[in-house]
């Protein structure tokens, strides 16, 4: 709902994007076609990830979660 990122409201939460790949850039729409070696095409993939909680200065990742 805003126009530039510097309006946005600022999160008390961390927020993590996990992406599995990118298309290259460029989309035809005011240059050439990306060409197919940089095109991320495939019909179905998958893949996993996993999230390991740390310590900093001994304090517990958990000890603020909501329940």
């Amino acid at each position: 709902e805003t126009a530039h990122d510097y309006e946005l409201t600022p999160l008390a939460d961390t927020v993590v994007h996990i992406d599995y790949a990118h298309s290259g850039i460029g989309s035809n729409s005011c240059g050439p076609e990306l060409d197919p070696a940089y095109r991320l095409d495939a019909p179905a993939f998958s893949f996993a990830f996993r999230l390991t909680p740390t310590r900093t200065n001994d304090a517990s990742p958990f000890e603020y979660c909501v329940k």
